[in-house]
């Protein structure tokens, strides 16, 4: 009956394998030539198989060698997973975040917030989910997230909503535009101008509705979508202009020319965690992150 195989002899042939000699192997497993030998002479002895044969100074598998080796590589793959399973089973067993956020701040904003953290906050790991402000809301009340960045306040009382940033929507058009040569735009100034916005069920879309009615601009409207990223792209491909959050214009910097908008139509972001999460330091030092990294960027779209 073969006897009981150790994963160090595995170890060994696996390392004659990949580095084809016993001196290329003892390199690789950091021991000396004769202790590679034994342990594949071992190996060879306990299953009770010849896994090599020796052809002029070089071990040269054998159709069993090769089979084992086959085997020995899809076991050790798992082994490998199930160390990195429990890496992250560790870190999560200390400090971690779950963080949800709207589409619209899930790329330039969450890094710059939990880049900012982790400068004061390092070692902690972080799960990072996108939805909508219902949604992120939703995943915080079952106990999913730890904390979002949404754009709607909730009206549930097991939520907490922090106002993290209050900004003026910004004009966002191609480099090279007629009216990138103003300081400030205003609604006449889009009079007519082919015009990229916001889906009609979005808060943003009914305020620039609202004013453009109110100034009687006609919108020259070409497209319309639901994120930012979008629309962004579509400006800075020269297809129009359109009214968004400058930290929302923040993901197309360099390549769409930012402009101050009057009258002001202020959009609002939030903070939010369950009643029970201001208990949670982590939670404290985020929400400081955020309202850091959030003006941060703000002050620099519109500084330009």
């Amino acid at each position: 009956m073969p006897q009981r195989l150790s994963l160090r002899q595995i170890e060994g042939f696996l390392a004659i394998m990949e580095a084809g000699t016993v001196n290329g192997a003892a390199g690789l497993l950091n021991i000396s030539q004769p202790a590679v030998s034994k342990l594949v002479a071992h190996l060879e002895a306990d299953s009770g198989m010849a896994l090599f044969e020796r052809r002029r100074g070089r071990l040269v598998p054998t159709r069993r060698g090769l089979q084992l080796h086959a085997e020995a590589l899809r076991i050790f793959g798992g082994l490998h997973q199930l160390e990195r399973a429990m890496e992250q089973l560790k870190r999560e067993d200390g400090r971690q975040l779950h963080v949800g956020v709207i589409a619209a701040l899930s790329g330039v904003v969450v890094h710059a917030v939990i880049a900012d953290f982790m400068a004061t906050q390092p070692d902690v790991y972080f799960s990072i989910q996108t939805g909508s402000s219902d949604v992120v809301c939703g995943r915080i009340i079952d106990r999913s997230s730890d904390v979002g960045l949404v754009s709607t306040p909730t009206m549930d009382r097991r939520l907490v909503n922090e106002l993290i940033l209050r900004h003026p929507l910004v004009c966002v058009m191609p480099n090279g535009h007629p009216l990138a040569e103003r300081r400030v735009i205003e609604p006449p100034d889009l009079d007519g101008v082919p015009f990229l916005a916001f889906q009609s069920n979005s808060q943003t879309h009914t305020r620039i509705a609202s004013l453009f009615d109110q100034y009687g601009v006609r919108e020259q409207v070409v497209l319309d979508a639901s994120t930012s990223t979008t629309i962004c792209e579509f400006v800075a491909g020269g297809h129009g202009v359109s009214l968004m959050h400058p930290l929302l214009a923040a993901q197309a910097r360099n390549r769409v020319v930012v402009r101050r908008f009057e009258p002001e139509i202020n959009i609002e972001f939030f903070l939010c965690h369950a009643a029970r999460g201001s208990e949670n330091e982590l939670v404290t030092h985020f929400s400081q992150s955020a309202s850091r990294a959030a003006e941060a960027i703000a002050a620099d779209m519109l500084a330009e």
